[in-house]
């Protein structure tokens, strides 16, 4: 994953190739997917991984609650921001 790359551009980019590997034969999991995500993402992929159980959780939900998240993420860096204006 790329810095300052969205989740869903991260998903849009990888998918494709993870439903190749698959195709291919190789062994992917969702929890392989969500650990290459960035260092900001870190603390949610641990939280996310210990509170789930990866073989039954949708890659889709993985992806909403990374997006929840970045969300999260630019709201306090926006309040910050204007915060630091005023």
């Amino acid at each position: 994953m790329e810095k300052s790359e969205s989740i869903s551009n991260y998903f849009s980019r990888m998918l494709p190739l993870v439903n190749q590997m698959k195709a291919d034969g190789e062994t992917i999991t969702d929890q392989k997917i969500i650990r290459t995500s960035t260092l900001q993402f870190e603390y949610i992929v641990t939280s996310i991984e210990e509170s789930r159980d990866l073989s039954t959780t949708t890659v889709d939900k993985l992806m909403g609650s990374l997006q929840v998240h970045e969300q999260r993420l630019k709201e306090k860096s926006k309040m910050v921001e204007e915060t630091l204006q005023c």
